[in-house]
């Protein structure tokens, strides 16, 4: 997961290693493997409105039943 913070200028690095990224894109921040939504909460918390944007979006997907896959044509 990888968010872009196109008005940030701070350098860019991974959450929550804090490792830094050379060669991307300032304002960057990329979330370490297996990150959920709940931790992407905590690490930037000032962020609320895009993590609950995320969520709508996640649970609209889901429950849209003719995109999930059918367990009898497994």
């Amino acid at each position: 997961m990888r968010v872009e913070f196109i008005s940030e200028s701070f350098a860019a690095y991974c959450l929550p290693s804090r490792a830094p990224l050379t060669g991307v894109q300032p304002g960057t921040v990329v979330f370490d493997p297996y990150t959920d939504l709940a931790a992407a909460r905590d690490l930037l918390p000032k962020h609320g409105d895009l993590w609950d944007a995320l969520r709508d979006d996640y649970w609209a997907a889901l429950m849209n039943c003719k995109d999930l896959p059918n367990p009898l044509e497994a």
